[in-house]
């Protein structure tokens, strides 16, 4: 390690390996978590139909998670379908949970009647 070459490329990795540890702002993270809507295609449908149901909501790292306790959720992400099963005649809230990279949370439900 007599080299003074070898000691300076040495010196200057380790440099350039210290800058980018540094850790740096997240892009993004500042935004504020906003769910402002949720619709079906269509609210109103027969047994063994389906309608579309999506949700508009903006903010930082967000991620979507659907339940309903009659029927079924085919999908996943911003929208997803509901199948409305026989045994699902009647009133049917479908819930929509949106979280964000922050722990911030909101929710918007859409009431699906099947015939």
């Amino acid at each position: 390690m007599k080299n003074p070459l070898f000691k300076l490329i040495l010196l200057i990795g380790m440099s350039v390996s210290l800058i980018n540890c540094e850790k740096k702002p997240e892009e993004g993270k500042d935004t504020p978590l906003v769910f402002s809507d949720i619709q079906a295609r269509r609210q109103m449908i027969l047994a063994g139909d389906t309608t579309r149901i999506w949700a508009t909501a903006s903010g930082y790292q967000i991620t979507y998670h659907w339940s309903v306790e009659k029927g079924d959720l085919l999908g996943s992400g911003s929208e997803v379908t509901y199948l409305a099963t026989p045994c699902t005649v009647g009133d049917n809230t479908v819930v929509c949970k949106v979280m964000d990279g922050n722990g911030q949370e909101m929710t918007r439900q859409v009431v699906i009647t099947v015939f």
